[in-house]
């Protein structure tokens, strides 16, 4: 316009189309993370605006812009402008959208996987813990079974299996304090039927008798019997003698030799017996009878048949503190059921009594018999009475 308010003509701008629309800060973000692109088209179609031309400005063409519709592979939003004229269209990519969900599915699963496993994590230490103690509880239930009663480490818990082991320790000590006193009564018992038995018999009687038996034998010509009685009234004078502290291993030896002269002479030379034992040990105490049932057992329950014979050794070693007696045999043995009943039987009467005895197999002389081991603390039986 002049001066004088006349048109006086037009002026034209060439005006770069990205600068006349200013996208905010939120949409620019939006647009960097999701690819979105906008087109703006007034009320004939013609393109204003479209961001896929604006960093190629060669693609214009004279007048207008031209670029493609935005197909299938855009989730489009179109908003229009009444009072402009103008329709604006937003496209964003749904590759886009579809890595973004991927991405927000793969970050769920793995979400999930870790808290998985840190549940596992959590629960494995807290089961084996539960499970130990009933694994340890059932272990010795079991061994109660078998005859063997063992106390389970007591966790302090009052839940439901802390309740049950300590109810379990419980019930072994009562049956172990009931064992032993069954035990000690049975001991007391027998010891009062032997003192009773001794004083049933009158020992001077007895071996006067047998005396007189002895020289009757004798007088009448008969040496063997006369040697017989006279061995056997050595053996009960053994037996019913009262000073049993004194007793020594030299004088067991010397007993079991009788018993076997006995043997010999009752089967006719049946049996071979031979003694092995450590010059230190010949004065170790211990108490009548040591070795005597053990021999009478091998005659009993070792010979094959009445014809052949057999042989039974007594050996005695000094390991450290510890002797060692073993008395074995070469006869028939025991079929492995016996053998099996009588290991068991032997092992129980361990868990009460301790290691007294124990059952050995057969060495290079006793390729089918059986096999007794006696140990003695020597501590206990040597040098100063106790």
């Amino acid at each position: 316009m002049s001066s004088g308010v006349r048109y006086r003509g037009a002026l034209m701008i060439d005006v770069d189309p990205a600068s006349i629309i200013v996208l905010n800060e939120k949409y620019e973000n939006a647009k960097r993370k999701y690819d979105i692109e906008i087109r703006i088209e007034d009320s004939g179609g013609r393109i204003l605006y479209d961001t896929r031309l604006m960093e190629h400005p060669e693609q214009w063409q004279e007048g207008y812009m031209s670029a493609e519709k935005f197909d299938s592979n855009y989730i489009v939003l179109e908003q229009q402008s009444e009072e402009l004229g103008l329709t604006v269209y937003t496209a964003i990519p749904k590759a886009t959208l579809a890595m973004e969900q991927n991405f927000v599915l793969l970050m769920t699963v793995l979400v999930v996987f870790l808290c998985g496993v840190s549940i596992v994590f959590m629960i494995i230490p807290f089961s084996r813990f539960l499970t130990s103690r009933l694994v340890k509880l059932s272990y010795g239930m079991s061994q109660m079974k078998d005859g063997k009663y063992i106390t389970l480490p007591d966790y302090g818990s009052t839940d439901e299996l802390g309740v049950l082991v300590s109810s379990y320790n419980h019930m072994v000590n009562e049956m172990q304090q009931l064992i032993n006193k069954v035990y000690v009564s049975e001991l007391l018992k027998k010891d009062s039927e032997i003192a009773a038995l001794q004083s049933q018999i009158n020992p001077h009687m007895l071996f006067n008798t047998l005396e007189a038996i002895r020289m009757k034998a004798l007088y009448n010509g008969d040496p063997v019997v006369s040697k017989m009685v006279f061995l056997l009234s050595k053996m009960f004078r053994t037996v019913l003698d009262s000073s049993q502290n004194e007793h020594v291993i030299r004088d067991e030896l010397k007993y079991a030799e009788e018993f076997m002269y006995l043997q010999n002479l009752r089967f006719s030379d049946r049996f071979g017996f031979t003694c092995d034992v450590d010059e230190t040990l010949l004065d170790m105490h211990c108490i009548p009878v040591l070795f005597q049932p053990l021999i009478e057992n091998c005659i009993e329950h070792g010979r094959r048949d009445e014809m052949e014979k057999m042989n039974i050794w007594i050996t005695g070693r000094r390991m450290g503190e510890i002797a060692v007696f073993r008395i074995y045999d070469d006869g028939k043995g025991m079929d492995e059921e016996s053998l099996k009943r009588t290991r068991q039987r032997i092992e129980n009467a361990r868990e009460i009594s301790g290691p007294l005895f124990r059952n050995k197999g057969a060495d290079s002389h006793n390729t089918n018999g059986t096999c007794i081991e006696l140990r003695m603390h020597i501590k206990l039986q040597m040098g100063e009475e106790g």
